[in-house]
């Protein structure tokens, strides 16, 4: 097939389609400048192609690939095409062929090994005398001596100066150097650029050239020249090793659009030919923005829950979901969660309780993320977590009615007795959340059938509790040591005070007895010092103190008071003969017994009768016995009353003792001084 004088300018991807079974496809004498890649990929019979006289020269220096399908392909014809250089990678694929013709091309450079790939090449034509004799050329003189091509080659050298219209087959090896470099070399690649919709890009590229040689620059877009493009240039001298010259290009793209995404190049040309720098991919992005946004939603247990989220932008973006900032959760591990392929909805089967939460959805694509959130909320009726049981209870206990409740929302919870809403009372108390409802000193009016009611919007639910209350028998379960130990103290004074009134009685009735006969005989204590006089001992003033009994058995005389003095301020002190006297309890007693007793004696008028005297003498002693067990542990020792001393001031059978005490406690000491006090009182009731 011949489509030559067409005035072709391109071949598209898919322009030669359905074209499988043509073997010679004539091209020529067109103005053929860009060639797709892939656009003869399909024609696996075609043995022949012609492409003279055309401009694809741009192809050669550069594309690769761009005959990738010719696997048949035995001549490629690419004769006046203004070629001035050959890409390592522009024949790959051309396996078969075996005559490739590229006459009448200035060709100035051929990259290493850019015929390595045409195993079965048989005919190779070159006609140029542009070459540039440098280090990079090194190899084809070598090569097309290896393949036996040189018959088909005329090369000559343009540069250096000193290799100037020589074949390169003629120069030794030694002489291809690169002590400069005319042809333009990139320095600066453009980079590829992903940017957003609306934006400006600017694409720099810059080479570098030892020769002065004037420099053109042209983008390309997608292998197309960009005729009316936006670029600055500028060049600046650069001195070292020598003087070398920088070139710099940019391609301003304004408010970009998708229309500017593909793959754009810098070409830079001198004399020497031209440099191809790397295609940079210029990617126009579009923020995700949503179509639809998932909005809150409130399911019942067991049922589906249904949430949305579309979005669009450039690239597409992609969805994900999170669960309060985490993307492992129930739904997904339990795989109960659903998207469906075609749609924008995503489910929850079978809701559960964990499920609850805030669900974020999340639009992400290469320009940048939006997200949106949703909360769902899960319902379930309430429901108690143990059931409530009776309860039998006495008067005066207290009784506490638990009701633990689930649901969601959480319940609310309300008790009840009766009818009749229970509130806080002297003797109702609740918990926080009313889990617990607390009836203290219970009565009998208090049996009765409890209600605990749990409600939520889902639901209400009820639970109850009979309470029996039992009436108190007896002492109450709940007294305490001290009321047994006041009961005890009591009962054993109660006993203690009768068998002294007995013992007292009978005293009296002996002293009567004793108190007919009159003797002048009174026995004291050796030991007890006379207070009357300033020498001499209490016994040895007796006889000079009248005694006089009066009809009702009451002491009058003054001699009398001072023996019944002597003998309670005996028992005041506290006399004893195991017991150091340097205690401070005793000291004290003692001082405080004599003060008294001395101004006793001194004013022995101020007292009317015996019977305040002995008043005196008996508080004395009590206040011995009050100090004995408060200030210390002091041990009592045996107080007593002599059996000698005269009937009248003390009767014989009054007599008692106080134990030895360990660690004395409070209550001892209680008991103690209730037991005197009422002994006290019961003595001089009787010798009033």
């Amino acid at each position: 097939m011949s489509l030559s004088f067409n005035n072709l300018t391109r071949l598209d991807k898919g322009s030669l389609a359905d074209l499988g079974s043509l073997e010679i496809l004539h091209l020529s004498h067109n103005s053929i400048s860009h060639i797709a890649e892939g656009v003869f990929k399909g024609l696996k019979s075609l043995h022949v192609l012609n492409l003279d006289h055309n401009e694809i020269s741009g192809t050669i220096e550069d594309t690769s690939g761009a005959f990738t399908g010719l696997e048949n392909l035995s001549m490629l014809t690419l004769f006046g095409n203004k070629i001035k250089s050959v890409a390592k990678e522009a024949f790959s694929g051309l396996e078969a062929l075996e005559h490739l013709n590229l006459g009448n091309n200035a060709i100035r450079s051929i990259q290493e090994d850019a015929f390595a790939t045409l195993k079965n090449l048989k005919e190779l034509r070159i006609n140029s005398e542009s070459f540039l004799c440098d280090c990079q050329l090194k190899w084809l003189p070598l090569w097309l001596t290896k393949k036996k091509q040189q018959l088909f080659v005329e090369a000559t050298c343009a540069h250096p100066e000193s290799l100037k219209g020589k074949n390169i087959l003629e120069v030794v090896p030694e002489s291809f150097v690169c002590d400069d470099f005319p042809k333009p070399k990139i320095i600066i690649e453009p980079e590829t650029t992903i940017t957003v919709l609306g934006k400006d890009i600017h694409l720099t590229c810059s080479a570098a050239s030892s020769s002065s040689s004037p420099m053109t620059f042209a983008w390309k877009k997608d292998s197309e020249i960009l005729h009316h493009a936006e670029m600055e240039n500028f060049a600046h001298v650069r001195a070292r090793d020598g003087v070398v010259i920088e070139y710099t290009t940019i391609l301003h793209l304004r408010r970009v659009t998708f229309s500017h995404e593909g793959r754009y190049q810098c070409i830079i040309t001198n004399h020497f030919g031209s440099t191809y720098s790397q295609k940079a991919q210029l990617i126009v992005n579009v923020l995700p923005s949503f179509l639809k946004t998932p909005y809150d939603v409130a399911a019942r247990t067991g049922t589906t829950a249904r949430l949305e989220c579309a979005a669009r932008g450039h690239p597409l973006p992609q969805i994900a979901w999170q669960k309060d900032g985490g993307t492992d959760f129930p739904a997904a591990r339990e795989r109960r969660m659903h998207v469906m392929p075609d749609d924008d909805v995503f489910f929850i089967t079978d809701v559960k309780i964990d499920d609850m939460g805030v669900y974020s959805c999340t639009a992400q694509n290469s320009a940048g993320s939006v997200s949106a959130n949703a909360t769902l909320t899960v319902l379930e009726t309430p429901s108690l977590v143990h059931p409530l049981e009776d309860r039998v209870v006495s008067v005066g206990e207290t009784v506490v009615l638990q009701c633990k409740a689930t649901g969601s929302p959480p319940p609310r919870i309300n008790w009840l007795k009766g009818d009749h809403s229970l509130t806080v009372t002297e003797r109702h108390h609740f918990t926080p959340g009313n889990q617990l409802l607390i009836v203290r000193n219970v009565v009998l009016e208090d049996a009765g059938k409890y209600t605990c009611e749990i409600s939520n919007t889902v639901g209400t639910e009820r639970a109850h509790s009979q309470v029996s209350v039992l009436p108190s028998l007896g002492c109450r379960k709940d007294g305490t040591t001290f009321g047994i130990m006041t009961i005890a103290v009591v009962c054993s004074i109660v006993l203690t005070s009768l068998v002294w009134v007995c013992i007292i009685y009978q005293t009296r009735k002996k002293s009567e007895e004793y108190s007919v006969t009159n003797t002048d005989e009174t026995i004291v204590p050796p030991d007890v010092p006379s207070y009357l006089s300033s020498q001499g001992t209490l016994s040895d003033r007796q006889e000079s103190v009248e005694n006089s009994q009066q009809p009702n058995g009451q002491i009058q005389s003054n001699g009398t008071f001072w023996k019944n003095s002597a003998v309670f301020i005996y028992l005041g002190v506290g006399v004893t003969r195991d017991h150091s006297p340097k205690t401070q309890n005793y000291t004290v007693t003692k001082t405080i017994t004599n003060f008294l007793f001395r101004k006793t004696n001194k004013h022995s008028s101020f007292f009317c009768s015996s019977r305040d005297h002995l008043s005196l003498s008996l508080s004395l002693s009590l206040l011995h016995l009050s100090l004995s067990l408060s200030l210390s542990p002091l041990s009592l020792s045996l107080i007593s009353l002599s059996p000698s001393l005269p009937p009248p001031s003390l009767p014989p059978p009054l007599s008692f003792s106080i134990i030895y005490l360990h660690s004395p406690s409070i209550y001892l000491s209680i008991y103690l001084s209730i037991y005197l006090s009422i002994y006290l009182s019961i003595y001089l009731s009787i010798y009033r």
